[in-house]
C-alpha cells in the first residue's frame, strides 16, 4: 500500500523550556492539519538530566517510537485539531528540554519500519525499499552543530552551548543513508523510517 498523494511530512512547531521540573507542559502546539490519516509524531531531545519517560498530546500517551540517550521519538494517530498540549514527564528534574513536532500523512503504520540511535561522528539507517520518510533528532551541549546527509528542519538553541537539531529526508533513497553532524562535537544522534509499503 502506498502513501496519499499530496503532502507526506510536515514541521509543525518547535518549543523548548529550562524550568527545572520533572514535568513539562507546552499549550498550544501547532500540530499541522486536521486529517483522518494523520500522526503526530514528537521528536524530544533533553542536554541536561533524565530523558522523557512519557509523552501525552492533550493527555493521551503517545508510543515511544525510538529511544536514545537524549534524543527520543514518540508518535500517536491523531487526526482531529491543529494545535495541542504536549506534556513531557522525566524520571528527575531536567535543565533543558526541546520538541519538535512532525505531521506525518497516509501512513499504513505509526510503527517504523527502522530505527537507529547512536553517537556522533554519525549514524547510518537503511530503507527497506526507496521511498517514504526518515526523520532524525540530534543534540550536544558543547556547541553549534549543522545536520548532514538530510534536510536540517531547525536550529533550536535553548542557552549556552546546547544545541538541539531535527531533519527529515522525504522521499527517502534506498540504501544506507548515513545522518551526521558538523562539527563532530559529541553528538547524540537517533531516527526512524517509515516506508511507503508499511
Amino acid at each position: 500500500m502506498r502513501f496519499r498523494a499530496g503532502p507526506l511530512v510536515t514541521l509543525s512547531s518547535v518549543a523548548f523550556t529550562d524550568a527545572k521540573t520533572s514535568a513539562r507542559s507546552w499549550a498550544g502546539v501547532a500540530i499541522g492539519t486536521a486529517a483522518a490519516n494523520r500522526f503526530v509524531v514528537v521528536v524530544l531531545q533533553d542536554q541536561s538530566g533524565t530523558p522523557a519517560t512519557g509523552v501525552t498530546i492533550d493527555g493521551n500517551a503517545m508510543t515511544l517510537l525510538r529511544a536514545g540517550t537524549h534524543s527520543r521519538i514518540f508518535g500517536l494517530a491523531w487526526p482531529t485539531g491543529t494545535t495541542a498540549t504536549i506534556d513531557a514527564s522525566t524520571a528527575s528534574s531536567t535543565t533543558l528540554n526541546g520538541i519538535h513536532v512532525y505531521a506525518l500523512y497516509g501512513l499504513v503504520s505509526l510503527t517504523p519500519a527502522v530505527t537507529v540511535a547512536g553517537s556522533n561522528p554519525s549514524i547510518s539507517i537503511t530503507p527497506n525499499v526507496a521511498g517514504g520518510v526518515i526523520i532524525a533528532a540530534a543534540c550536544t551541549n558543547v556547541g553549534s552543530i549543522t545536520l548532514t546527509g538530510i534536510t536540517q528542519d531547525t536550529a533550536l538553541n535553548p542557552s549556552g552551548n546546547n544545541h538541539f537539531r531535527a531533519g527529515k529526508s522525504y522521499p527517502a533513497v534506498g540504501g544506507a543513508n548515513v545522518i551526521g553532524v558538523t562539527p563532530n562535537l559529541g553528538t547524540e544522534m537517533c531516527a526512524a523510517y517509515w516506508s511507503p509499503y508499511q
